[in-house]
């Protein structure tokens, strides 16, 4: 029993070095692209996201290294499903509806069944229970696919009301940034770090618990270790929607469900391959993914709005997501 309080202590305290950790990591990363000189559209939509997946990425390496890659394939489901349900619906309900603008409803539609193809890849790679060394590969090709497809969108798409942007920033500013980019690196650096150490002590105790609780890897991985990680995605979410820029929220909430997709299960896979170990629990989060994900993006397409009726509708979905996995489980 008290092993069992210890590791609930280590796995709260993780989750927290995750969140903080992560929140660091966005911050560098944000004041290094002004530095830089990076746009706005790689801001948006491969710096946030990319940021906002480092602890699934962390939770994915820690779990390959230390031999439990089935962790990580629940978290990334679950932290998919979270994104595309609970999180994008109380976004929405916060903002009272999101209205996306003429250039991003364009990029949206352009690029909208790309996207669902490369976060259900790994679900149809996992049909036969193995996600192998060589699909890794795949996946992590799509994922420089899905890059090289934003940089080039560039002249196409562009966000002017998001976090870490040049509004506002003077020449002072400038300078001072200048001053303080090897700073910003070296911290970078430890925060990572940080993130690392902290996504091993998440692993390592999810394990002692799911053997103690009779729980699967997989279903822990769906619930708990998700909801933990996508809590810098459900700031990011909450905080544009009191800024009335919630329209930054659908693309990192989207840009993040193809990079967990894509690299972080390809490089899981490439270190540790994915062995199922509860198929049945795979099989129900792999199908209400995919519901979720074509709901969601039917929503975005209707209008280029997504209404507040739509929001209590996907948050309802990840209540009876929970409620019946639970009964199942």
């Amino acid at each position: 029993m008290s092993t069992t309080f210890l590791s609930v202590g280590i796995l709260l305290a993780g989750i927290y070095a995750l969140i903080w950790s992560g929140t660091k990591v966005v911050r560098s990363l944000t004041r290094i692209s002004r530095f830089f000189g990076l746009s706005e559209f790689i801001v948006s939509f491969v710096l946030m996201a990319f940021a906002t997946t480092l602890p699934e990425f962390g939770v994915g390496v820690s779990a390959a290294i230390s031999g439990n890659p089935t962790i990580a394939l629940g978290n990334v489901i679950g932290t998919n499903i979270v994104n595309l349900s609970f999180i994008l619906g109380l976004v929405v309900i916060i903002a009272g509806g999101i209205v996306m603008h003429r250039q991003e409803k364009k990029f949206f539609l352009a690029s909208r069944w790309f996207d669902v193809v490369m976060i259900t890849l790994p679900l149809v790679m996992l049909l036969d229970g193995t996600l192998s060394r060589w699909e890794g590969g795949i996946l992590l090709a799509f994922f420089v696919g899905h890059i090289i497809r934003l940089l080039r969108s560039q002249e196409l798409f562009s966000i002017h009301h998001h976090f870490g942007g040049r509004e506002g920033l003077s020449d002072k500013g400038t300078i001072s940034l200048a001053d303080n980019v090897m700073k910003d690196i070296a911290l970078f650096g430890v925060f990572v770090v940080v993130l690392l150490g902290s996504s091993y002590a998440v692993v390592s105790s999810s394990r002692v618990l799911s053997d103690a609780l009779g729980i699967p890897e997989i279903l822990f991985g769906l619930f708990i270790v998700a909801i933990g990680t996508s809590l810098p995605e459900l700031v990011f979410g909450i905080r544009s929607a009191f800024l009335h820029v919630s329209q930054a929220s659908l693309g990192n909430l989207l840009g993040a469900a193809v990079l967990n997709s894509t690299w972080v299960l390809g490089v899981t896979a490439l270190i540790h391959p994915i062995v199922m170990q509860s198929y049945g629990s795979f099989l129900v989060g792999a199908v209400f993914l995919l519901f979720v994900l074509l709901l969601a993006v039917h929503f975005m397409r209707t209008g280029g709005r997504v209404s507040v009726r739509e929001g209590i509708a996907l948050v309802s979905l990840y209540v009876l997501f929970l409620v019946g996995e639970m009964l199942l489980g």
